[in-house]
């Protein structure tokens, strides 16, 4: 499996927008085959920092996924939305427990 955890912190007036626009994601990640997980928090000591957790079959799930024309957009969008640049942060998955695997909360 091919996970990563990105950071975004987003212009204190653009947090609602982004919030919305990573919802949007999620749905989309919903209706793809490959992504296995794929969700974002709100942290609570800086209201303005989201973190998205994706948990992908493989790695050419995730390269699908990124070239999806949904997300495409949403990219295109950061250089307004977000104050710096998306910390990204990959790996293989090793092991887990209670991973939501496919389940919508």
């Amino acid at each position: 499996m091919y996970l990563l955890i990105v950071r975004l912190r987003a212009q204190p007036e653009t947090v609602d927008t982004l919030c919305r626009q990573l919802s949007t994601l999620v749905a989309l990640a919903r209706e793809e085959p490959g992504t296995l997980a794929y969700s974002f928090y709100r942290a609570h000591d800086e209201s303005d920092v989201f973190l998205l957790h994706e948990v992908y079959r493989d790695r050419a799930a995730w390269e699908a996924h990124m070239a999806s024309e949904p997300v495409q957009r949403a990219l295109s969008t950061f250089d307004t939305l977000l104050t710096t640049p998306p910390e990204i942060t990959s790996g293989t998955l090793m092991e887990a427990h209670g991973l939501m695997l496919g389940r919508s909360v």
